[in-house]
Order: structure tokens, then C-alpha cells, then sequence
């Protein structure tokens, strides 16, 4: 059985600190279940810059983030319940009142409260989190299908579908409730790929980015780069990889654009949930 070392907190000055080693044990036990069921990720985002840029995290980083192709992100979520030990809470749309288009698995025994949560009364977990986010392969770009799919017309970079918005709205919430939403994105998705694998974009279902990454870039995965002494999965080319998603990123921001995505970090007090444990209580 894999164990969550939830003590290793304690080790941490700072709650930035504290929260950055809950985030590496999480990390740890989630790269333990995918390598156990043979599920391939890779580290992305500012978790992957901080792995490159830092061989940890950014200084001033308060969550991690990995990715996976549909099919392994597909079995994930079918395993992930069985196989998480205590302390850890996995979150979807189907398991808590957080309507997430994607997956994260929580710590039990913290609070994060993030910015755009501030003045806010949510009731679902609130703890230290890891996001996972599915990828499709594409052989084109889908971004407008994806608008159309989202719904983000309003905040679309296309000048044509936000126009006409007011339009395509309606259609497209038709044609959602038509097909239904599964039925239509397996639609979708088979209709990119029928070509030789161009790129990997954020879920088609994730309206809050728009990431498209080359697929030679990505696979095949490997674990050549050291994370905080620990290999963890990471894409064939993350140079590539690093410089598509953020252009010159060894270069270390300005000091007032240093900022952590939270407002508050609790390591050591739980959140409301009913599934959240008490830090101090020697039965968890």
C-alpha cells in the first residue's frame, strides 16, 4: 500500500514552504499509482517550468500541476479512488459540489483559499491540491470547435464567434443537449485525429485554457530531469515544451510579478469538508 508522509510538513518555515512539501508528497504518491497501473503523465505548467528553471518548484509557487493524454487521464479517474491512501481526496465534478471540468486530488488536512475564491462562501474541499488535466491529440488545432463546445464566445480570440455570440450560444447548448455531452465530444475528438498526431491541447471540455503543445514535444515521456532529487515523468523536449507554452522562460519574472494564486495557506488546519481530517489527531 502506498503511504502519504503527511508529517514531512513539519519540516517547512514558512506556509509557502509547508505547502510546497505537502505538494511533493502528493506528487510522490500519485507518480507511485500511475507508474503501479502502467498511466503515463508528465509534469506541465509552472510545475515543469519550476522542475527546469528551479529542479523544484518556483519560489513562489502554492500548487503543481501534471497532464495526461485522454486515454490515461480516462483510466485514471477510474482507479484513483481505490488506490489513494488516507489523507488524500480525489475531486471531480462526481465526487464534490466543485464543479471542475477537470481532476485534482486534495490534502486532507489543509486549506487553500485561492484569490478568486476570496469573499466566497464554497463548501466543497478546500485542501492543498494537485490539478490533472487531460490533454487530446489533435492533427489540427481546435480551438474555435472548442469555443463552440465551451461556450467561451464572450472571451474568444476570435473576433467572428464572439460577433456572433448571441447566435451560436443557443446552437451550441442544442446541440449539447441533443447529442449530450460525451456523445458530442467523442464526436469531436475522433474527427481530430483522423490524421498523423500533430498536437496536444487542454481538454476539450476545459474552458479556461487553450494550451496546444507539439506532440513531438511531449512523447514519449521520460524522467531524465531531476525534481528535488526525485524523477518524476516529464515531456521528450521540455526546452520545447516550456518555450511554446511560456517564450523565454529562464528568465526569473520582476519581483512584483512573483505571486502566489492564493490569498491564504493553512498547512496544518483543515477545511470544512466533510471528508477533511484533523492534522493533530494521531488516528489519521
Amino acid at each position: 500500500m502506498i503511504e502519504y508522509n503527511k508529517r514531512a510538513r513539519e519540516e517547512g518555515r514558512t506556509p509557502l514552504e509547508q505547502t510546497q512539501i505537502v505538494l511533493f508528497e502528493i506528487l510522490k504518491v500519485v507518480d507511485a499509482i500511475c507508474r503501479n497501473h502502467d498511466i503515463k503523465y508528465w509534469l506541465s505548467g509552472g510545475t515543469l517550468l519550476g522542475a527546469i528553471r528551479h529542479k523544484g518548484f518556483i519560489p513562489w509557487d502554492d500548487d503543481a500541476d501534471i497532464a495526461m493524454e485522454r486515454k490515461d487521464y480516462e483510466k485514471f479517474i477510474k482507479i484513483i479512488n481505490e488506490n489513494l491512501p488516507n489523507g488524500l481526496f480525489f475531486q471531480s465534478s462526481k465526487t464534490d459540489k466543485k464543479r471542475s471540468k477537470w481532476a485534482r486530488i486534495r490534502d486532507n488536512y489543509s486549506t487553500i483559499n485561492l484569490k478568486s475564491e476570496q469573499n466566497k462562501n464554497y463548501t466543497y474541499h478546500k485542501g492543498i491540491f494537485l490539478d490533472v488535466f487531460p490533454y487530446d491529440i489533435i492533427d489540427r488545432d481546435f480551438y474555435n470547435t472548442k469555443v463552440f463546445f465551451t461556450r467561451r464566445f464572450k472571451k474568444s480570440k476570435n473576433k467572428h464567434l464572439k460577433k456572433y455570440r448571441h447566435i451560436l450560444q443557443p446552437i451550441s447548448k442544442l446541440t449539447h443537449y441533443a447529442l449530450g455531452p460525451n456523445t458530442w465530444k467523442k464526436l469531436i475528438l475522433r474527427n481530430y485525429a483522423k490524421g498523423k498526431p500533430k498536437l496536444l491541447a487542454t481538454g476539450i471540455e476545459i474552458g479556461d485554457f487553450f494550451y496546444n503543445i507539439s506532440y513531438t514535444n511531449v512523447f514519449p515521456i521520460s524522467d531524465n530531469d531531476s525534481f528535488l532529487g526525485y524523477r518524476f515523468m516529464m515531456p521528450a523536449n521540455p526546452d520545447k515544451y516550456l518555450t511554446e507554452m511560456f517564450d523565454n522562460y529562464m528568465q526569473i519574472p520582476p519581483e512584483e510579478e512573483r505571486v502566489v494564486h492564493s490569498y491564504e495557506l493553512l498547512p496544518f488546519t483543515k477545511c470544512n469538508h466533510p471528508r477533511a481530517l484533523d492534522y493533530y489527531d494521531e488516528q489519521t
